[in-house]
């Protein structure tokens, strides 16, 4: 039991970390894209950032299972 503990906390660590990393990742491409494409809107970026963390949490469930 002990041993599951500590796989858990590591795996919920680096989940939060990969979450972390992957939500800044698709603000800079937000911002990025914001700046070149230069949409109207600030929600296009917003939607990006959503778009990045949807990628990241198929990326997260497949690297869970598999």
């Amino acid at each position: 039991m002990k041993y599951l503990n500590k796989i858990l906390f590591i795996s919920i660590k680096r989940l939060i970390a990969y979450y972390l990393t992957l939500f800044l990742a698709g603000a800079i491409a937000s911002i990025i894209l914001f700046k070149f494409v230069k949409t109207p809107s600030p929600f296009s970026s917003w939607s990006w950032s959503v778009t990045w963390t949807c990628i990241g949490s198929i990326g997260t469930v497949g690297v869970l299972f598999f």
